[in-house]
């Protein structure tokens, strides 16, 4: 018998392994050879929208302080920068010595609420007061400061609603002053009465002061908590009253019922 030539085993293992690698190439390889372009652009579309989700993470907390900062300054800027009736006269008194003004007279009316009935975004109401301030001025100058205050400086929402000037006229007494010194120039040199007769011809000086009278008209807009309204307030003291009314009434019944056993006793 003739000898049989035997393949060793590892050569059908080789077979197999090359075999695998062929049926993963085609299987595997090429398919995603040819989808790769496609899936790397999706994958940096995630990552770059990944990466969008970490920054906003990391930056909650920096955003919250920030919130919570403005959130502090926007509360003190509304209570040190809006003013209402009951502040206004010390605002005023600001202007008159920023101004260097003296008032002759100064009125203010009743706390208006808003006939639109307009609220803050916290739900406060709307008022406004009317103020009217009479003030005499030296010049130009004094009254532009008076409008610039309530314009630039003023820590109240306030808006002009009228401004009348009037040159204040001189007296009786003033004018007989004039021309008492008038007569008195008469004896000079004839320079002194071309001088005096210019003069004359100035009415203004002969008859004004120079000063004006100027009475400006304020509206002051401001909100109001609802526990801080006239209604509120008219209200709460009310209810005050009635329980002081209670109170005298119910010692009163008091003092009746003891003095009506006394006497019974007696």
């Amino acid at each position: 018998m003739e000898n049989k030539m035997k393949i060793p085993g590892y050569v059908f293992g080789i077979i197999g392994i090359v075999i695998a690698a062929i049926i993963y190439f085609f299987v595997v390889q090429v398919p995603f050879s040819q989808e790769q372009p496609e899936l790397e652009k999706q994958h940096q579309a995630d990552a770059s929208q990944l990466q969008v989700y970490e920054d906003a993470e990391a930056d909650k907390e920096n955003l919250k302080a920030r919130v919570s900062s403005m959130k502090e300054k926007y509360e003190k800027d509304s209570e040190e920068l809006f003013i209402n009736a009951t502040q206004s006269p010390d605002d005023i008194m600001d202007m008159l010595r920023h101004s260097k003004t003296r008032p002759t007279t100064y009125r203010i009316s009743e706390q208006t609420k808003d006939e639109k009935n307009r609220q803050s975004s916290s739900g406060d109401s709307l008022y406004s007061t009317d103020i009217s301030i009479t003030f005499n001025a030296l010049d130009d100058a004094q009254i532009k400061s008076v409008l610039n205050y309530f314009e630039s400086a003023s820590k109240g929402a306030y808006y002009v609603d009228k401004l009348d000037i009037k040159a204040i006229e001189k007296t009786a007494q003033e004018l007989n002053a004039a021309e008492s010194s008038d007569k008195d120039g008469d004896s000079k040199k004839e320079s002194s009465k071309n001088e005096s007769s210019a003069a004359k011809s100035d009415l203004s000086s002969l008859f004004y002061t120079g000063k004006y009278q100027v009475t400006i008209t304020l509206k002051l807009y401001y909100f109001l908590p609802a526990d801080q309204t006239p209604e509120a307030l008219k209200e709460e003291q009310n209810q005050a009253t009635q329980s002081a009314d209670n109170t005298a009434s119910a010692v009163a019944s008091s003092a009746t019922e003891s003095s009506g056993g006394e006497s019974s006793a007696a």
